[in-house]
């Protein structure tokens, strides 16, 4: 208001000793009262920076424990792919013997039948030979053992793949249990108070604020 006035100064004001008094009273009390309070997470190394809320200082903790997540699940894929692509390769090779054996059983056979055919034709001309039956005989025994050698691969192949199954299932639960402890895991975000050493308490400039007022 336009009758506001400055009231006169007071002669303690005017003193040196009285500004070096209100210089240490407030640094007493930002001594006692000017604590910082900040976050801390042991666990991932973080503090809050001053001024950040505890919201916005959970959400950095939260990221962190998601890439630290993620490094260890990387970190134990990493391990198990060599292993992993040996199993796949032991089923691959499986897979090829399986399908040679086929392929050969397959060869047999169709020249088994000639034999017989060509054995049950001279048969019924009368005009079998020693030899053509031993042939037949031969021949048959062969694809017998081409059709045996195809359920030894057989067998072989699924031991394979029951293996590479047990594989992926380890590396599985391994991975499950990553993200269980992640998700378990309790805040370790401590409250840390920061007082200030006297010696560091300084002022850039210290004034008296005069104001108006009414009379």
């Amino acid at each position: 208001p336009r009758s506001a006035a400055y009231a006169p100064l007071t002669p303690e004001a005017a003193k040196k000793t009285t500004w070096r008094s209100w210089q240490s009273s407030v640094k007493n009390h930002l001594y006692q009262a000017g604590a910082l309070v900040l976050w801390q997470s042991v666990e991932y190394k973080l503090t809050s920076e001053p001024g950040e809320s505890r919201e916005a200082f959970d959400a950095r903790v939260d990221q962190a424990a998601k890439d630290a997540r993620d490094e260890k699940i990387a970190k134990t894929e990493d391990r198990y792919a060599p292993k992993l692509d040996r199993a796949r390769e032991r089923v691959r090779k499986a897979e090829q013997k399986v399908s040679e054996q086929e392929d050969q059983y397959d060869a047999v056979r169709t020249g088994t039948l000639a034999r017989v055919g060509g054995l049950l034709f001279s048969l019924f001309q009368k005009k079998r030979s020693r030899s053509e039956m031993a042939a037949a005989a031969r021949a048959a025994s062969r694809a017998k053992k081409e059709k045996s050698d195809i359920h030894r691969a057989e067998s072989d192949l699924d031991q394979r793949m029951a293996e590479l199954a047990d594989l992926e299932k380890e590396l599985e639960r391994d991975l499950e249990t990553i993200r269980r402890e992640f998700e378990d895991r309790e805040s370790d975000v401590e409250e840390t108070p920061i007082t200030p050493r006297k010696s560091d308490i300084h002022f850039s400039t210290f004034a008296l604020l005069w104001t108006p007022s009414s009379r």
